[in-house]
């Protein structure tokens, strides 16, 4: 999904789902959610949260937030 939600500001989603024939109750989930926001001419900022679930590696959930401030200038 990628929903441009304001003016300066969108949201960009994405989902995967990855399940083995054998066997097939075994199922990988990553989900990954982003919010970008063009701050004005020079500054970006972003917020991103990923969460990902492999049973075969840990039963828990693992989930990373990453947030981000960018600065943007051209010189010609």
């Amino acid at each position: 999904v990628n929903w441009e939600f304001a003016k300066n500001m969108q949201l960009i989603s994405r989902l995967e789902l990855f399940a083995p024939f054998k066997p097939i109750n075994d199922i990988f989930v990553r989900f990954d959610n982003t919010i970008a926001a063009k701050v004005n001419e020079y500054v970006n900022v972003s917020f991103n949260v990923q969460t990902v679930y492999d049973g075969s590696v840990s039963g828990h959930m693992q989930v990373k937030q990453v947030l981000a401030i960018g600065l943007s200038y051209q010189f010609i």
